[in-house]
């Protein structure tokens, strides 16, 4: 089993609610909202527009964003568990819980499943993700499913919809002292212009999480936001294991295994970013 089998079996099923809405015009439709990401990316953290979140609730923003993005973030997650040992030694133990925070599009869960299948682990894997978005509970629910078949190791996920800014929706999750692994992928950009009012959210996951636990975020490389995680982690419980910055590439042919038609349609998937990298663990 390949991670692009995965993505191209959640894309396929998008594209075919598309093509029932929207008949003969999915294909523009999906391009304008590829027009549409690309350019909220870029107002992300300058806050240039009035509306800047970016709205992933509908089938084609999350074709878009899966198509376009996914693949190569995940890809990235891959890399860094794969090089950073501190990371993959996490892995040797079962099971192991794990929170993606802001995961609801499947980077990071496809990042931890891509290592552990290339690595022949067989670890049993509990995934908490936490999203804003509850849309993208559908995509990859029958994922656990999948890997059973497929293999030995277990795949248990669960979501729960949670709002940063409102504790009501996080406050009475009981769960954080038995994570090993908090996952932010492209996370604190998507919430940069509202990063005061996330204070008391991350003040709850990391008060709470356990010693010996790992905080993992990768991300465009900008000042801001790279400043906004030092200042997250800049307590005395906090110690910096990595932080990694410059050019990353997908590192295998795993791109030259997806359905064409797709690319025919569509043209190429992200293959490369600027990114910044941190690792964190909790010592005290």
């Amino acid at each position: 089993m390949v991670i692009a089998e995965i993505i191209d079996g959640v894309l396929q099923k998008l594209y075919n609610e598309i093509k029932t809405v929207h008949g003969e015009n999915a294909d523009d439709v999906i391009n304008e909202r590829f027009t549409y990401l690309s350019k909220r990316y870029k107002n992300l953290v300058s806050g240039e527009e009035s509306s800047i979140t970016v709205d992933y609730s509908d089938p084609v923003t999350q074709f878009a964003y899966v198509y376009r993005y996914v693949t190569a973030y995940s890809d990235y997650i891959y890399q860094i568990i794969k090089n950073i040992k501190k990371v993959s030694s996490i892995f040797d133990d079962s099971p192991v819980k794990i929170a993606l925070l802001g995961g609801g599009p499947g980077s990071d869960l496809l990042g931890v499943l891509k290592y552990l299948i290339r690595d022949n682990k067989n670890t049993n894997i509990f995934a908490q993700i936490f999203d804003k978005e509850k849309n993208w509970d559908n995509l990859w629910a029958d994922l656990g499913l999948r890997i059973c078949y497929q293999s030995e190791m277990k795949l248990f996920s669960s979501s729960r919809t949670i709002n940063v800014t409102d504790p009501n929706t996080w406050s009475g999750y009981t769960g954080v002292p038995e994570i090993k692994l908090f996952t932010m992928s492209y996370f604190l950009s998507e919430i940069y212009m509202i990063r005061d009012e996330s204070k008391e959210f991350f003040n709850f996951i990391t008060n709470n999480a356990m010693v010996g636990s790992y905080f993992l975020s990768i991300d465009f490389y900008n000042k801001r936001v790279n400043s906004w995680v030092e200042e997250v982690f800049s307590n005395s419980c906090f110690k910096q294991v990595a932080k990694i910055d410059g050019i990353v590439n997908m590192c295998d042919d795993e791109y030259a295994k997806f359905n064409r038609e797709f690319y025919n349609k569509f043209g190429a998937r992200k293959v490369q970013a600027n990114v910044q990298i941190y690792l964190y663990e909790k010592i005290i």
